[in-house]
């Protein structure tokens, strides 16, 4: 099986950089990784968690710019386990270094990029 990465990028980074700290939003929001992956696309894997709160918690991610796509299902979903740490991950292709994301509620979370394609 052959895997094309957006505009021929064959290397992946290892990254680490916390991208987002604070409350969740609401509504889709603009999450922008253009200061460390460049405004380029590219595949992102985000890791996503709570650091408050032990509701139960649904994030959506979508690519930026795309309102037709509404990424409910699979891996783009991810669900936290009701616990302060619980964390998902999410692998979505970034538009220009953007993605667009929210959740059900407001709670305190940490978006680390793990990693991208270059």
């Amino acid at each position: 099986m052959t895997l094309t990465n957006p505009g021929g990028r064959a290397q992946v980074i290892i990254s680490g950089a916390s991208v987002f700290t604070g409350a969740a939003p609401v509504a889709f929001q603009n999450l922008d990784l253009s200061g460390v992956v460049g405004a380029v696309d590219c595949l992102v894997l985000l890791k996503v968690a709570k650091t408050a709160s032990t509701a139960a918690t649904h994030y959506h991610f979508r690519p930026d710019t795309d309102a037709s796509t509404m990424i409910y299902s699979g891996c783009n979903q991810a669900e936290g386990l009701g616990m302060i740490g619980a964390s998902a991950l999410v692998f979505l292709l970034a538009v220009a270094g953007v993605v667009e994301w929210y959740s059900n509620n407001a709670d305190a979370v940490e978006v680390t990029l793990v990693a991208y394609t270059q």
